[in-house]
């Protein structure tokens, strides 16, 4: 049984990804930068919301979309040295220990 700090914790990633979007829309100009982060962050208060509703495959594509925001970022970063891919990318890999952490919880405990 997860807690509610994860799916919590979920739920404000995506919440935030959602403004740091908008954030690198508005001072960039950046229509990627609004894509992904409302793309992502939708998708990631839906898996909150399928934890809520004890479903296993909320965890796991939280976890999934996770690692897959902290690998595009971490290569965003070495492309350009930018303060804020490298935010997102400290970001989303703490996310992904914190993810994993209590994957490898529910699966003892299941």
């Amino acid at each position: 049984m997860l807690n509610a700090i994860v799916k919590w914790s979920v739920f404000f990633y995506g919440i935030l990804l959602i403004i740091l979007g908008i954030v690198g829309y508005k001072v960039a100009g950046s229509i990627p930068s609004i894509v992904i982060g409302s793309g992502f962050g939708f998708l990631l208060m839906i898996c909150s919301l399928l934890m809520f509703l004890k479903k296993r495959a909320g965890l796991i594509c939280s976890t999934a979309i996770t690692l897959l925001l902290t690998a595009f970022f971490a290569y965003r970063y070495s492309t350009t040295r930018g303060l804020m891919p490298a935010l997102l990318a400290v970001l989303g890999g703490a996310m992904l220990v914190f993810l994993l952490l209590h994957c490898a919880r529910w699966k003892r405990n299941s």
